[in-house]
């Protein structure tokens, strides 16, 4: 697409300035959910800006019993974009909401409501102090933290008093992690300390999953399920119909009549596919002889959590300048970032198991021609996109079919 074709989104830009320079916000919160709680749980809110990053968290303590809390929000930060609130008890999310807008909200009483199915996950999330969650796997009597490629295994301490309400896990090395309740510390070798708290985790209901020869298909969503299996009638189920088992290691199993579908954190790719989904599933079925490998989830998750930069494009490395100012950034079906004199959005999609950027506009700055040159090769590079790669190191690929067009890194944090 050439640059006649690009809209002008200074429109756009001129509500964000006005977003950013907004005052402070007010609100309050009724969360509502459709069983009493146990003693000691804790109602959970969190705010998150525009790319997925927590700006705010509240928590407040529930009395045993109850089935609805009203929490009074303090000041907005200006940046709150989502809301996601939860019940979390003895360390584990046991119902939350989606994460929903925050537009059309600000300023009155929200009403959430929590469910079960939407607590069902594959990991507990914590967040630490001055550090990026971790998931926390419960694996063979211990636990795994994992954060990006950092994997550390904690065993039961073999000097843990089982009459304390302290658990306590170490490491080969000396790093301990003492939980309570909602509550845990991690520790070093070194001495040195970190709070950590039960943090809420993007719902994993709705889902897609499908066989990697697209024999048999589901549809997950909160309330219902809809199911095609070889030599049986698609048919549609209560998802409460389904038995559930979800211990936080890294699996999901969904048993049904007449099947099982077992779920991994596993990356996995369609036989004839360009791209990769976050989920590997296992569906067996005994009354229909099947025992057959899929995929599940969305490929763009996998995109999401922050910017990656640009090292080379349509084959060639970029120079360091270059390098500085060429970003992608995916967050849900949204694509943004910079080109080398502009900034640009449109919109990330999954088009007949294909991945497509669509309707890319950007600002219309003052550009060298050399630099604009790059910039519009860069965008039109996107909007070829099919498919893409992520290697065990975490370079991206994009491609259009086998041919790969780009590369980029995660950008380092600030």
């Amino acid at each position: 697409m050439g640059a006649d074709m690009r809209h002008v989104l200074l429109l756009f830009l001129i509500l964000l300035s006005g977003l950013s320079s907004a005052q402070a916000r007010d609100g309050a919160v009724r969360l509502e959910w459709p069983e009493p709680v146990g003693a000691e749980a804790e109602a959970v809110i969190m705010m998150r800006n525009a790319t997925g990053e927590v700006v705010l968290s509240i928590r407040e303590d529930l009395a045993a019993g109850v089935r609805a809390q009203r929490i009074v929000l303090p000041s907005l930060p200006r940046a709150a974009y989502t809301i996601q609130a939860g019940v979390v008890q003895d360390g584990t999310v046991v119902m939350q909401s989606p994460d929903t807008p925050l537009a059309g909200n600000i300023g009155l009483e929200i009403s959430m409501g929590l469910s079960r199915n939407l607590a069902i996950g594959f990991a507990d999330v914590w967040d630490c102090e001055a550090a990026r969650p971790y998931q926390i796997l419960y694996v063979g009597g211990g636990l795994e933290l994992i954060r990006d490629h950092e994997r550390m295994r904690f065993d039961p301490d073999p000097e843990n008093d089982a009459a304390e309400e302290v658990e306590r896990f170490i490491t080969a090395d000396g790093h301990y992690w003492a939980m309570t309740g909602n509550r845990a510390i991690l520790g070093t070798p070194e001495g040195t300390q970190q709070t950590c708290s039960v943090a809420l985790f993007a719902p994993l209901l709705p889902l897609n999953a499908l066989a990697t020869d697209l024999s048999w298909a589901f549809e997950l969503n909160r309330d219902e399920a809809l199911i095609t299996l070889p030599g049986i009638d698609t048919q549609m189920l209560a998802t409460r119909g389904l038995r559930v088992s979800a211990p936080r290691d890294g699996s999901i199993t969904l048993q049904g009549d007449p099947f099982q579908l077992r779920l991994t954190q596993e990356r996995c790719r369609l036989r004839d596919g360009d791209l990769i989904y976050p989920i590997t599933a296992h569906l067996t079925s005994a009354e229909q002889d099947i025992t057959s490998a899929g995929c599940a989830g969305d490929p763009r998750a996998l995109l999401g959590g922050g910017a990656w930069q640009v090292t080379a494009l349509l084959g060639q490395r970029l120079d360091r300048d270059t390098l500085r100012n060429l970003t992608i950034e995916v967050s849900g079906d949204a694509i943004s970032g910079r080109g080398t004199c502009n900034r640009y959005v449109g919109v990330a999609r999954i088009e007949a198991f294909a991945l497509a950027f669509r309707e890319l506009g950007t600002t219309r700055l003052a550009c060298p021609a050399d630099l604009r040159n790059i910039e519009l090769r860069f965008l039109d590079a996107l909007e070829a996109v099919t498919g893409f790669d992520i290697s065990p190191a975490g370079v991206l690929t994009l491609r259009a079919g086998p041919q790969a067009i780009l590369t980029a890194e995660r950008r380092a944090a600030p």
